[in-house]
């Protein structure tokens, strides 16, 4: 497996989890007491920091 390919999916691993673990806390603990929308808003800027930091370096 060539190291772009690899590296590819490593990364969509590590945003994809972190997303089903942040949405597995917003949904029943987050949306109840806050809403829906806002609920994402709290999520948002964490998903952006795994997203940034997360991203692979120029090659």
């Amino acid at each position: 497996m060539s190291k772009t390919i690899r590296a590819a999916l490593v990364y969509f691993a590590i945003v994809l989890g972190t997303g089903f673990v942040l949405g597995v806390f917003r949904v029943p603990v987050l949306v109840p007491r806050i809403g829906e929308r806002w609920a994402e808003l709290v999520e948002m800027p964490i998903m952006a920091a795994v997203i940034f930091f997360r991203s692979p370096g120029e090659a």
